[in-house]
């Protein structure tokens, strides 16, 4: 089984920007407005444009209201020294990075449509020390930069609030 997250999104050029600038993302096949493909390893996350769907469907969005609420992607790499020294280059705000209680290294940051995503090491070989995980600056659109080289991603992890999902399922009926 493979996993391909699809993002609605209001600006798909700035989440494509960012997924490739911030994340090491590359364009598959081409990018356009409504659908583009996104791939880094294993990982696959699809960018579309909210404009696509229509005013009844269950993932539109109000503008200007915050998406992702109940969802953590979670991007599992080899290096995660070196993914966050790529993604700190950037300039995007993220939290520091840290070791959690149950050994894996991460850090963590907000995509600019409000997507809650984790880098996390997949080796704990690290001492167990208790380490914060909450972002320090306030999210915000960083300048375009150039894009970083493509930190290894071996795996896309999907975590949904299950109270968030029942509350979707819900309103479709």
């Amino acid at each position: 089984m493979n996993l391909t997250l699809e993002l609605f999104v209001q600006t798909p050029q700035t989440s494509i920007d960012f997924y490739r600038r911030v994340l090491g993302f590359e364009v598959e096949g081409s990018a356009s407005r409504e659908y583009t493909m996104l791939r880094n390893g294993d990982a696959v996350i699809a960018i579309n444009s909210q404009s696509v769907l229509s005013s009844d469907h269950p993932l539109r969005g109000e503008i200007g209201n915050r998406v992702g609420l109940g969802v953590e992607i979670v991007l599992k790499v080899a290096d995660v020294e070196d993914a966050y020294r790529k993604a700190e280059e950037s300039g995007w705000p993220l939290s520091a990075l840290a070791t959690q209680p149950w050994g894996l290294r991460d850090f963590r940051l907000v995509d600019p449509d409000g997507y809650y995503v984790r880098v996390t090491s997949t080796r704990t070989n690290w001492p167990v020390r208790h380490g914060g995980n909450g972002l320090r600056a306030k999210h915000a659109v960083a300048p375009p930069r150039p894009p970083v080289a493509n930190p290894v991603v071996s795996v896309a992890a999907l975590v949904i609030n299950a109270t968030h999902v029942a509350v979707a399922q819900s309103a479709r009926t």
